[in-house]
């Protein structure tokens, strides 16, 4: 099984909330003189891919962790008890998957239902992983 690994987007939302776990995966961004943004991928611990970047005095850097989309789905589940999870949906006659919803769900007690619906969006013809970035990205901007 292939791990999913998160956008660029996603990571930087991820570590602006706190996400610092170390999972042998990065973006490397620098800033150029001229203003302009470079983003290089690499995977850590594979020596000469990590140091693509490194000739390059003049620029500065940010190394951002891009973790998979589970480790970043068990990381919200466990630390801010944020549950991200995709559900597909189906034609009325229940025989074609159309799409997936993105649920970010907080489990509430008092509530009837027992827990609060942060974000329940539908997503048509999109994939089970799409549907899951962008519920990860939603959970993020609640914290």
């Amino acid at each position: 099984m292939v791990e999913v690994l998160v956008d660029i987007e996603t990571a930087k939302l991820a570590k602006e909330k706190g996400f610092h776990t170390c999972c042998g995966h990065y973006f490397l961004v620098g800033l150029k003189e001229n203003g302009i943004v470079e983003v290089g991928k690499w995977k850590g611990f594979e020596g000469s891919s990590a140091n693509h970047f490194s000739d390059r005095s003049n620029e500065t850097f940010e190394e951002i962790t891009r973790p998979s989309q589970s480790l970043l789905q068990q990381w919200l589940r466990k630390k801010y008890n944020l549950h991200v999870t995709p559900r597909e949906t189906f034609t009325y006659a229940l025989t074609t998957n159309i799409g997936f919803y993105a649920n970010v769900i907080k489990p509430d007690p008092t509530s009837e239902e027992c827990f609060v619906s942060l974000h329940n969006a539908m997503y048509f013809e999109s994939e089970y992983e799409t549907a899951l970035e962008i519920g990860l990205k939603e959970a993020l901007k609640t914290l």
